[in-house]
């Protein structure tokens, strides 16, 4: 009387090695399911479209399709009203983006959850992308990022007609690494400084008198650079002259 997920295994022939059968509770209305291996374990995740609002549920089990766990997950503190998820084995812990039918126009988010399927952060108040409206996502893992592709609805000029087009964005899991701090010049009352990184990254700078600023203290100077680059350059002014500055380089990417 109403839509499950099952699962199967099969081998890279087709033929089917185990049925486990049905993952999803009876009592549930499911669809729209999606499954990684974390090299021990699936997590898979699906849609419960029981009237009024569609939930994710969460199913972790093993090679053998015996359930572990079960869990519905959350945005944040809510229950997200989530549809068509796409979940992702990064390496290190799962990426799950997301349908969200909270608006008039839905938008896609991004889950991380750790090992054994357990949220470890949701970015859950703003989408993934910046859009008047995005749904259905589909995500791959590349060995370093993740892409994905979805449906958009940005240059739909009439509610009424059917304008969409489909996207692709890259996002990477790793943060940049810096390398060459030097200083270029150094003049009465200003430097330059300079450094290169790993990937294109902006530009921020603490800086201060005193204490070497690798004991954690809170800088109030800060030097910033919306410029996206591997060779990075700025210069800072109005410094003292004749004193001795410590500088604290932060690179970030876009992700």
């Amino acid at each position: 009387g109403g839509r499950q997920v099952l699962f199967a295994r099969v081998d890279t022939t087709g033929r089917v090695v185990s049925y486990p059968g049905v993952m999803s509770l009876p009592a549930h209305s499911a669809r729209t399911p999606t499954v990684a291996w974390n090299g021990s374990n699936y997590l898979m995740i699906y849609e419960d479209f029981r009237a009024p609002l569609s939930s994710l549920q969460e199913v972790m089990f093993n090679k053998k399709g015996q359930v572990l766990g079960r869990t519905q997950f959350e945005r944040n503190d809510e229950i997200a009203v989530g549809t068509k998820p796409s979940l992702i084995w990064a390496g290190d812990k799962f990426l799950m983006f997301w349908q969200d039918e909270r608006w008039k126009k839905p938008q896609v988010f991004l889950a991380f959850l750790d090992n054994d399927g357990n949220k470890i952060s949701a970015l859950g108040d703003w989408p993934v992308v910046n859009s008047a409206g995005s749904l259905a996502p589909q995500a791959v893992w590349n060995g370093s990022g993740a892409g994905f592709v979805w449906t958009d609805f940005r240059d739909q000029e009439n509610p009424r007609d059917n304008n969409t087009e489909v996207y692709f964005n890259v996002f990477d899991n790793l943060a940049p690494t810096v390398s060459q701090v030097r200083v270029l010049e150094v003049r009465d009352r200003e430097v330059t400084l300079g450094w290169n990184t790993s990937e294109l990254s902006d530009i921020e700078v603490r800086y201060d008198m005193g204490k070497d600023l690798g004991t954690g203290q809170i800088v109030e100077k800060v030097a910033a650079q919306d410029n996206w680059t591997r060779e990075h350059e700025i210069t800072i002014s109005n410094l003292l002259p004749n004193t001795a500055y410590h500088f604290r380089i932060r690179a970030r990417d876009v992700n």
